[in-house]
């Protein structure tokens, strides 16, 4: 529900987090608190941002040129606030479908080579990782530790992780599928 005890400024922040960062929006405690402090807040910008941008009376001006700096003056104050504080940038969920999104994070999530670097790193050293390491390389990559103990200790680390294409493909799943819940933000695959 759009609150009812806000300013218009509230309001429509509101409407806008609603639309576009669904997810900020849900994790607010208390959205109506939230929105009526922001409305006010943008409210006070505006007024301040308007008195500098006004600018001076001068005496050759009309009124009707007065009323017009005036009304500019505080479209721009507007404007410029509410972009700062209101307009944030949407979430990529909000604007994507589910497929443009899955491939929007396989183009920028880390690639499966680094976890083949970091197995072939160890391989080349011959020795091993860490428990503590192994197991949360396993958990990151949701990868069963078992997996990553094989390719550990295998001829041929590359072709154990070519081989299983399957779990490969089912751990990504789980990564991306984790991923949406907690946000879906590109900036953080």
């Amino acid at each position: 529900m759009i609150g009812t005890m806000m300013n218009t400024y509230g309001r429509e922040a509101q409407e806008y987090w609603l639309k576009n960062l669904p997810s900020r929006y849900q994790a607010l405690e208390d959205p109506e608190t939230f929105f009526s402090g922001l409305g006010e807040e943008i409210a006070q910008q505006v007024e301040q941002a308007t008195e500098k941008l006004q600018g001076t009376d001068s005496a050759d001006e009309s009124y009707l040129e007065k009323v017009a700096r005036l009304n500019s003056a505080r479209i721009t104050a507007e404007e410029l606030v509410k972009q700062d504080l209101m307009f944030l940038p949407p979430e990529t969920s909000a604007l994507m479908s589910p497929t443009e999104l899955r491939e929007e994070w396989d183009a920028v999530r880390p690639m499966d080579e680094a976890i083949i670097d970091w197995v072939e790193t160890f391989w080349m050293a011959e020795t091993m990782p860490l428990a503590d390491e192994l197991e949360e390389t396993a958990n990151r990559w949701m990868l069963p530790v078992s997996f990553l103990q094989e390719m550990l200790q295998a001829e041929l680390p590359r072709k154990v992780w070519n081989d299983r294409e399957d779990l490969v493909a089912a751990a990504a799943d789980q990564r991306f599928e984790a991923w949406m819940k907690a946000g879906a933000d590109l900036s953080n695959p």
